[in-house]
């Protein structure tokens, strides 16, 4: 599975080749906000493929940015950001509007297991059941990891029971518990006082962070200076 998801690497890298050669051929390079709508029409969904299958493995609360799919992406975005690559994780994707591909992985394997519960494919409903079996014996097989994945999130006693059972996961829900793990780092970050802590996070959260959108579909603001042809001068002025 970990082969698989370095696989997945190279027309990752590709998508974002040919948006950063976009960009500089159409002299964009002093509208990030353009880089950062285009990586997530074509760089993420380059990032997807497989990722139902061998991405179980990256879904836990603790494993973010431990694929070397997400190391790209957040490459990616400081690239875009004008910033070092030591800047803080969460504030790169806070300030990009971009969510951890985990986000999206987790998605798409909640999807496949609904679909296979309605297959009608003899051979898949065997495969499902035999992990499913095999999963009290074996941490590594791909129901236990995404059992383990749901650890922390709301309700999740509901879900495991939905899967070994065999019953549906409501997509609109899940991705509704997601959110406020993913979120749980600013809610530690605002319990720091940057004026007594040397904590980066804190610091971002507490003096340039914007709120988050009530929006479902923009789950985060891409702030405003994004637009303008000064958002890189303001950005190296931070130093996160």
């Amino acid at each position: 599975m970990a082969k698989s998801a370095e696989h997945a690497a190279r027309p990752f890298l590709a998508s974002a080749y040919r948006i950063r050669r976009f960009v500089r051929e159409q002299a964009l390079a002093d509208r990030p906000y353009t880089s950062l709508w285009l990586a997530k029409t074509y760089v993420i969904p380059a990032g997807m493929y497989g990722s139902q299958v061998w991405g179980t493995g990256f879904l836990q609360a603790d494993r973010e940015f431990s694929s070397s799919l997400s190391t790209l992406h957040l490459h990616f975005l400081k690239g875009a950001l004008g910033v070092k690559q030591s800047t803080t994780n969460w504030a790169v994707l806070r300030e990009c509007g971009h969510e951890p591909l985990q986000f999206y992985w987790f998605r798409s394997a909640v999807k496949l297991f609904n679909s296979m519960l309605n297959t009608n494919s003899d051979t898949l409903q065997m495969v499902f059941q035999a992990d499913l079996n095999f999963q009290p014996r074996s941490s590594a097989c791909w129901t236990a990891q995404s059992l383990s994945a749901v650890q922390g999130l709301r309700g999740c006693e509901l879900y495991v029971q939905a899967v070994q059972t065999g019953h549906a996961i409501t997509m609109q829900e899940i991705t509704a518990n997601l959110k406020p793990r993913m979120r749980g780092v600013w809610r530690d970050a605002e319990l720091v006082d940057p004026n007594t802590h040397n904590n980066k996070l804190a610091t971002y959260y507490s003096w340039f962070a914007i709120p988050f959108s009530r929006n479902e579909r923009m789950p985060i603001n891409v702030p405003r200076y994004l637009h303008l042809d000064l958002s890189k001068h303001v950005m190296r002025d931070i130093r996160i």
